[in-house]
């Protein structure tokens, strides 16, 4: 006879918080890079049926001013829990600056001395709206956003990216 025990972790109210933040992809992100949360399975490695849209015409990025970003799920299909942050290309990975919830769903996080936004409950959705303000003082060349979406504790996909957006003219931020 044969005994088999497997431990799945799921939390009604959204990502499992620490003091650090969301603790699965928080832990992948600071050891890999990626935004990948802890369920066991990989990420989807179809198209993924989210956009993740900068709102707004602007091409390019100032200090201290809002860039309003969405997540939005492609008609006929919702998600769960997210993840947010944004990546520059002059830096190592992701960037700092100041997030803000545009949607009550969503709670500001920090990990591995980065910020970005998550999920705070499994609540079915179709959309969330967040807020990023970039620092004064800081270049990080051309930066997209990036996301990790996830439907159910088994499907999520990984490296949904927003167009992206420069420097000032002049490349002074």
């Amino acid at each position: 006879m044969a005994l088999l025990v497997g431990v799945s972790e799921g939390y009604q109210n959204g990502a499992r918080m620490t003091t650090d933040g969301p603790m699965e992809a928080m832990k992948s992100y600071c050891t890999t890079g990626n935004l990948r949360p802890g369920h066991g399975s990989m990420p989807q490695h179809t198209a993924a049926p989210f956009e993740l849209i900068i709102a707004g015409q602007a091409n390019n990025y100032r200090p201290k001013t809002p860039v309003e970003i969405l997540l939005r799920a492609k008609p006929g299909k919702t998600f769960k829990g997210f993840f947010i942050t944004a990546d520059g290309s002059s830096s190592a990975g992701a960037v700092s600056g100041t997030w803000n919830m545009a949607t009550p769903a969503s709670n500001i996080t920090k990990f591995c001395g980065i910020t970005g936004m998550t999920h705070t409950t499994n609540n079915t959705k179709t959309e969330v709206k967040v807020m990023w303000t970039p620092p004064e003082g800081y270049h990080y060349g051309t930066i997209q956003f990036k996301a990790t979406v996830v439907v159910n504790y088994n499907t999520f996909w990984t490296g949904v990216l927003s167009r992206p957006l420069s420097p000032p003219a002049g490349g002074k931020v």
